[in-house]
């Protein structure tokens, strides 16, 4: 506690460096927000996802890094109906922190926000994102700033979360400046401590276990603050598949394990149950990952964002109940271009 509070303390002290011109001052960029989007693979939410993005960012440029052909037609159909707004940009097989900076480097505004395809904001009520625009806006120019952003979590359906995962803090708007950039960051994680979402297939692995994550680095003269407004959802909820893979990715990451995250996954839950189709592991997996889960008091969050509801109403994924206790969870496919959850 001690440490981090002398850490802000660096950071407020540090961030009036540009203020007496000891550090250079934030580009002189037009006031306003781009959101970089990274797009990967089959991205199940990207179209509320950029629909709550209206009213908020002055442009959105979509990363693809290997989206599928379905999902490039999708932004680019939706790029049709506002050109000057929306762009996809073709970053190539290229990693995730060189994707993210090619966003920065793409940017035309002062704020930048690494906004994930499975992120969606309320665009309605007094929790609405466009408060965070009006806040970033009055902040001082000659200043930089690092905004961590309150995001609330969704997990196996749109109903539920995990009791020891109900926000997260990661998602974030910055003052674009030369020294931001995205970057590798390595650590380890106690097999006992990872959260209830980390916990499935590992019984019999190492106490401990590697992984590799990206992240932001910022100089010490940015300072830092937080949005507490429940404004931002994070949609936790895909297939099983996808969920398995995702299960194992940091893991993979840090393990540096050749070939690919499949293969590696495949690995890991022969080991676990003796099969090696992923799809038919998938199924028990997602058995195990949900019964941890606890439902979401809608009303408390202030509702869904506006963007969500359909997808709640139609719900293809649901979390299945036997008297009273979480046994699995229902899976219809979701049709892109359709409301569906």
């Amino acid at each position: 506690m001690l440490s981090r509070r002398l850490a802000r303390r660096v950071r407020a002290l540090g961030s009036l460096a540009p203020l007496v011109r000891l550090v250079p001052r934030p580009p002189d960029r037009p006031e306003g927000v781009s959101a970089l989007v990274r797009v990967g693979g089959d991205e199940e939410w990207i179209e509320p996802c950029l629909a709550s993005l209206r009213g908020f960012a002055d442009e959105i440029l979509v990363l693809d890094h290997a989206a599928t052909a379905g999902i490039r037609a999708l932004v680019d159909r939706i790029g049709r109906s506002s050109p000057a707004r929306l762009r996809r940009i073709d970053c190539g097989a290229s990693d995730l922190p060189d994707v993210a900076n090619r966003g920065l480097a793409e940017s035309r505004f002062r704020w930048a926000f690494l906004w994930d395809a499975d992120l969606v904001a309320r665009t309605e009520g007094p929790s609405a994102i466009a408060n965070l625009r009006r806040l970033l806006a009055r902040l001082d120019r000659r200043r930089y700033y690092l905004v961590h952003v309150r995001t609330l979590e969704l997990a196996g359906d749109l109903r539920h979360r995990f009791p020891d995962a109900r926000e997260r803090w990661d998602p974030h708007v910055l003052t674009v400046g030369p020294r931001a950039r995205y970057v590798w960051r390595e650590g380890r994680i106690p097999r006992g401590r990872a959260p209830y979402a980390y916990r499935p297939l590992r019984d019999g692995t190492p106490a401990w276990f590697r992984i590799r994550y990206d992240t932001l680095k910022v100089p010490k003269y940015y300072g830092v603050l937080e949005w507490s407004e429940p404004s931002l959802f994070h949609v936790n909820v895909k297939n099983g598949r996808r969920t398995l893979l995702r299960h194992f990715w940091l893991e993979w990451l840090g393990a540096g394990a050749p070939g690919s995250l499949e293969a590696y996954a495949r690995h890991r839950v022969q080991e676990r149950w003796g099969v090696e189709d992923l799809d038919l592991a998938a199924g028990r997996f997602m058995a195990e990952y949900c019964q941890p889960l606890e439902r979401v008091d809608a009303a408390a969050l202030g509702g869904y964002p506006e963007a969500l509801l359909p997808y709640v109403e139609r719900g293809a994924y649901r979390i299945l109940y036997r008297e009273g206790r979480i046994v699995g969870r229902s899976e219809a496919a979701l049709a892109t271009g359709s409301p569906a959850c």
